[in-house]
């Protein structure tokens, strides 16, 4: 990842959207990995908060778990560089 990439998701909202959708859906971290078409160890990072995914993706997952990406993103973001 480039030091210039900076994702518009705040990862402690999207932790949290993300784990409420996978509790609600009784899903493991494998099974969320697969139905969102990503690897388990971006999930696990995902799900703690370690990063948020790029902004494609995280408008794409928002999308598949019916959230509405404004309620994950950083409230005043601009992009690096």
């Amino acid at each position: 990842m480039s030091s210039n990439y900076r994702s518009p998701g705040d990862p402690r909202l999207f932790a949290s959207a993300l784990w409420e959708y996978k509790n609600a859906n009784e899903l493991t971290q494998l099974e969320l990995a697969n139905e969102l078409g990503e690897s388990e160890g971006a999930i696990n990072a995902y799900l703690h908060a370690a990063y948020p995914p790029s902004a494609g993706r995280l408008f794409a997952i928002c999308r598949k778990i019916g959230v509405d990406v404004r309620t994950v993103l950083i409230e005043e973001w601009e992009p690096l560089g």
